[in-house]
């Protein structure tokens, strides 16, 4: 018996198939990451980053880890590659014995190729503090550390450099402090408070992150030390549960860890699809971040008094175009007066120093990117949005819009 013939395929079927094909490829090449942190404000921030990355491919499928897995010898069988934030170096070398791409996120691991490094930009971080607190008035300073971790070290010799550009010292304590409770946490917190009760009055005080802000905000009140008025603390991490607590919020320096999600996902996929052997190459940073001022920095240690009270009315009536002469009579003094008192604190003259605060102000709400151009110069205390830009293009070099994420990029 004859064999029938096969029946013709259409295009319109054959389009079908190769669609199904392309999806079952698809499906083939799905990869798994394994998302090694805590579960805090910065872990969350950081997931959502690394979420948003993934979902845009669709081939990446999220396992997270608590870091105290690495410390039970939990196995990372079926993942394809690693983010880690660890937070310690003994536990980031762990994770060399999976043989995996790794982007590492402590900040403990820069001189090892085996690991590709992505941080967020420490150097623009402490000087974002160190402007903060000169920006108020403030001669003196001090930055509080964390005990042996690399970060920060280098946060802390980055914000002393900030500060001896212009002459300035730093007090540094470092300390291992922690939240849990124990007679090491207790022993060290005692420190800290003695710390506390014997620096200058008017201090500015820069802290390795939001938790020991916290700490140091507790000890400070437990020692009738007023925030801000003799001590000004300033946090980094911009936790909002700490942050925000009573009786003083704390300032902080929100690092968008976001962005650095996002980053480290996009150069994991990267060094996923395209394997290489462990180099050497320079840590990937990030770099859009913001100051968050809240109470416990709200303060212009400066004299005399009026001067102090005029500055005060310029943060206040932001979205006024305030000149010299209202400042002036603020203060109860004569132009020229005031104009002698403004050189001698900061160095420069009222206008440049009112347009100084009000582009910064500028920048803040356009990183922020919830306002108009148009309400950003409303907010700032311009007449019309073309002006604005006129005045923000001739500070700035640039047009007013979104800052860059990234400092420099990794390539495979």
């Amino acid at each position: 018996m004859k064999a029938a013939a096969p029946l013709p395929c259409s295009r319109k079927y054959g389009r079908i198939h190769e669609q199904m094909a392309h999806s079952i490829k698809n499906i083939r090449q799905m990869r798994t990451v394994a998302v090694v942190c805590g579960e805090n404000d910065f872990c969350t921030e950081l997931i959502k980053g690394i979420s948003q990355y993934a979902h845009a491919r669709h081939n990446f499928i999220l396992r997270h880890f608590p870091p105290r897995y690495i410390d039970e010898g939990g196995s990372f069988a079926g993942c394809d590659g690693i983010i880690a934030a660890a937070y310690t170096r003994k536990r980031t070398l762990r994770l060399k014995e999976t043989g995996l791409p790794i982007v590492d996120l402590s900040g403990e691991v820069e001189d090892d190729p085996t690991f590709i490094c992505v941080d967020i930009d420490i150097d623009k971080a402490a000087a974002m503090a160190a402007e903060t607190f000169l920006r108020r008035g403030f001669t003196s300073f001090a930055y509080l550390g964390y005990l042996g971790r690399r970060y920060s070290d280098n946060m802390g010799e980055a914000f002393e450099s900030a500060l001896g550009k212009g002459g300035h010292d730093c007090i540094r304590f470092d300390t291992d402090i922690t939240i849990e409770a124990g007679k090491s946490a207790n022993a060290n917190k005692k420190r800290l408070k003695k710390w506390a009760a014997d620096l200058p009055a008017h201090t500015a005080v820069f802290c390795f992150n939001d938790v020991f802000a916290d700490v140091l905000r507790q000890s400070c009140l437990d020692l009738g030390r007023s925030i801000p008025d003799e001590i000004a603390i300033l946090g980094s991490c911009n936790h909002v549960f700490l942050c925000e607590r009573p009786p003083v919020t704390l300032s902080s320096i929100d690092l968008n860890y976001h962005d650095l999600g996002y980053a480290a996902m996009r150069i994991l996929a990267s060094a996923i699809e395209n394997p290489v052997k462990p180099k050497p190459r320079p840590t990937f940073r990030t770099t859009t971040m913001k100051v968050v001022e809240r109470e416990s920095t709200a303060v212009y240690p400066v004299e005399p008094p009026w001067l102090a009270r005029a500055l005060s009315l310029l943060e206040i009536n932001m979205d006024r175009p305030m000149t010299t002469a209202d400042l002036a009579t603020e203060a109860g003094v004569s132009q020229p007066t005031f104009q002698a008192a403004m050189r001698k604190q900061f160095g420069m003259r009222t206008g440049e120093y009112i347009l100084s605060v009000k582009m910064r102000e500028a920048q803040r709400l356009i990183d922020e990117g919830r306002l108009s151009m148009k309400e950003i110069a409303a907010r700032t205390g311009f007449a019309n949005q073309s002006y604005f830009t006129n005045v923000y293009k001739k500070y700035y070099g640039r047009a007013p819009s979104k800052r860059a994420i990234c400092r420099s990029t990794w390539r495979t």
